[in-house]
C-alpha cells in the first residue's frame, strides 16, 4: 500500500509543473496580446503627431501667404519687398519651391527667389491644376489647394493660392509652390523614420514619395491620414517595421518574470499591507496633532478675548457698587446720584449675560444643540421689537435709522433666534458705523424673505468678508470695539439651521450691506 501512494507522488509537482506551463502560456499570450495593442496604439498617436506637424507646417505658409495678400491689398507690398520678404522665408522653409505673384490677368508677374525660376515668368496659367485652383480662390476668396502633380522644375508638387483684392476689385494672386520630395524629407522628424516607412500619397493611394527606410515591413500596420482639404488628396502614409517579438530574449525575460512574480507577489502584498497600516497610522497621528494644535491655539485666542471681555463690565460693576456701598448712610444714597450709579451697575450687568449667552450659544453650535422652536412670525414685528429694545443704544451712538417691511411678510421662524440675528446686526452696525443712518429693509424675494442692513461706516475689505462669519473674527481690529467676535458666527449657524444663507456686500468707505434669505415655509 505504502509502494502505491509512493508510485503517485509524482502528482504534486506534476501538477504544479503542469500549472506553470499554463500561467506561462497565458502570460505569453498576454504580452504578445499587449505588444499588438500598444503597437497600433502608437501607430495611431504617431500617424495623429506627424499630420499634426504637416498641418501645422502648410497652415503657417497659408498665414504668411495672407500676410502678403493683405499687404499688397493696403498697398504696402513693393515688388522689391515682395522679393526680399519671399526669398527670406522660402530659405527657411525648404520644401517650398518658390512664392509667386500672378496678376490679375492670371499671368506670373513675378517670383522668389529668381534663380532657377526664371523660365516661369511671364507664362499663363496652362496647367490643368494651378488653373482649377486659381479659379477656386478666385471665386470664393478663399485659400485653394492644386492636387499633386508635376511641376515645371520637374518636382512631384502642389500649390497654395491665396487671392488679393481691395475692396471688390482683384489685383492678383500669390502661390506658394512646394516639392513633396522636399516637404516629407524637411518635415518629418528623425524618430519615424527609425520606425516607420514614411511616404506622401497622392488621391489614389499610391505613394508620391518614399524616404528610404531599412528592413521588411508589416503588411497589417499601416495608417494614412489626409493633410490638407480631401479634394486635394495628399496624405501622409506610415507602414511600421515588421518586428520579431517571439526571440530567446522575450521568451527568457518572460520566464524569469513567471518564476519572479510567483515567488515574489506574498512579499510584496505583505509589505504594502505593513505600508499602508503604517502610512495610515501616521497620518491618523497627524490628523490628531493637528486638531489638538487647532483646539490649543483656539483655546489661546479664546481665554484672551474673554479674559479682557469679561474683566471690562466686571470692573465697571465692581467700581458701581464700590462707589454705592460709600454712598450708604450719607445724603448722596438718597440723591439722584444713586439710581445713575444703579442703572449704570445694571447695564453692566445685562452686558455680562449677553457675553455668556453668546459662550452657551457658541457652545450649543460647537455640540449640535442649537434648537428651533418655529412658529408663525411677522417679520415686520421682529424688526420694530428689536429696534425698540435698542432704541437707547441707537440715541447714544447718534445713529438714526430707517425701515422698509413688507408688512404682510411671514414664515415659519424661530422669532427669539431671528431676533437674535437682527439684534446683533444692528449692534454691529452701531459699534463700527456710530453717528451715521443704518438703513433696515425687509421684502419678498421670489420665495424667500430677504433682509438688508445698511450702515454708512468704513466698509470690509475683501479678504475679509468670509472670514468675518467665523468665531472669535472681527471686521476690523479697532481697541474700542468690544465683543468675542462671535456675533456673526451666531447669526450664520441660525440662519443656515433655518435653511437660509447670510452675506455682506461691501465698498471700502461706503459702508456694507449683510443680507439674510430665510425660506418661507408654509
Amino acid at each position: 500500500m505504502r509502494r502505491d501512494t509512493q508510485d503517485y507522488l509524482w502528482l504534486g509537482p506534476g501538477l504544479w509543473a503542469l500549472s506553470f506551463v499554463f500561467i506561462f502560456a497565458a502570460l505569453l499570450g498576454l504580452l504578445r496580446f499587449n505588444f499588438t495593442r500598444d503597437r497600433a496604439s502608437v501607430l495611431q498617436g504617431d500617424i495623429q503627431g506627424a499630420s499634426d506637424s504637416f498641418k501645422l507646417r502648410l497652415t503657417g505658409t497659408q498665414d504668411y501667404l495672407t500676410l502678403l495678400a493683405n499687404a499688397r491689398a493696403r498697398g504696402a507690398l513693393s515688388p522689391s519687398d515682395f522679393r526680399t520678404r519671399a526669398m527670406g522665408y522660402v530659405a527657411l522653409h525648404r520644401e517650398l519651391l518658390n512664392i509667386t505673384w500672378v496678376g490679375p490677368d492670371l499671368i506670373v508677374r513675378d517670383v522668389a527667389p529668381r534663380e532657377g525660376n526664371e523660365q516661369i515668368l511671364g507664362l499663363s496659367l496652362d496647367l490643368p491644376e494651378p488653373r482649377n485652383a486659381a479659379s477656386q480662390a478666385l471665386q470664393t476668396r478663399l485659400p485653394a489647394y492644386t492636387r499633386p502633380f508635376q511641376a515645371i522644375q520637374g518636382n512631384p508638387s502642389f500649390e497654395l493660392w491665396v487671392p488679393v483684392f481691395r475692396g471688390d476689385r482683384f489685383l492678383g494672386l500669390f502661390a506658394a509652390v512646394y516639392s513633396i520630395p522636399a516637404l516629407l524629407e524637411h518635415v518629418t522628424p528623425e524618430s519615424l523614420r527609425q520606425q516607420y516607412q514614411v511616404a506622401l500619397t497622392g488621391p489614389s493611394g499610391n505613394p508620391i514619395s518614399t524616404l528610404p527606410s531599412e528592413g521588411p515591413l508589416s503588411s497589417s500596420e499601416v495608417q494614412r491620414k489626409r493633410l490638407v482639404p480631401p479634394d486635394n488628396g495628399l496624405a501622409i502614409r506610415l507602414i511600421h517595421h515588421e518586428t520579431r517579438y517571439w526571440t530567446p530574449e522575450v521568451l527568457f525575460l518572460s520566464l524569469f518574470c513567471v518564476a519572479s512574480i510567483m515567488g515574489m507577489a506574498y512579499g510584496m502584498w505583505a509589505l504594502k499591507r505593513d505600508l499602508t497600516r503604517r502610512k495610515k497610522s501616521e497620518q491618523e497621528r497627524d490628523s490628531l496633532v493637528k486638531k489638538l494644535q487647532d483646539a490649543v491655539r483656539a483655546r489661546d485666542e479664546f481665554l484672551v478675548i474673554a479674559s479682557h471681555e469679561l474683566k471690562t463690565p466686571l470692573t465697571s460693576l465692581v467700581l458701581q457698587i464700590q462707589m454705592l456701598s460709600r454712598w450708604v448712610g450719607s445724603d448722596r444714597i438718597r440723591g439722584e446720584e444713586a439710581p445713575k450709579a444703579i442703572q449704570g451697575a445694571n447695564k453692566q450687568v445685562r452686558k455680562l449675560a449677553t457675553l455668556v449667552e453668546n459662550l452657551l450659544d457658541v457652545s450649543r453650535i460647537s455640540t449640535g444643540r442649537l434648537k428651533l422652536e418655529k412658529q408663525p412670525v411677522r417679520l415686520g414685528s421682529l424688526v420694530d421689537s428689536v429696534l425698540a429694545q435698542l432704541g437707547e443704544s441707537l440715541r447714544t451712538t447718534e445713529n438714526t435709522w430707517s425701515v422698509k417691511a413688507d408688512p404682510s411678510l411671514e414664515g415659519e421662524w424661530d422669532p427669539i433666534r431671528i431676533e437674535q440675528v437682527l439684534n446683533n446686526l444692528l449692534t454691529n452696525a452701531m459699534k463700527y458705523a456710530p453717528g451715521t443712518l443704518i438703513e433696515i429693509e425687509a421684502r419678498r424675494e421670489d420665495q424667500a424673505a430677504v433682509i438688508r442692513v445698511r450702515d454708512h461706516g468704513p466698509g470690509i475689505p475683501e479678504e475679509s468678508r468670509e472670514r468675518i462669519f467665523g468665531a472669535f473674527e472681527r471686521a476690523i481690529s479697532h481697541v474700542s470695539v468690544s465683543g468675542f467676535g462671535m456675533g456673526l458666527f451666531i447669526c450664520r449657524q441660525i440662519v443656515e439651521a433655518h435653511g437660509g444663507d447670510i452675506g455682506v456686500e461691501s465698498k471700502l468707505g461706503e459702508g456694507a450691506t449683510f443680507r439674510v434669505r430665510l425660506p418661507l415655509t408654509r
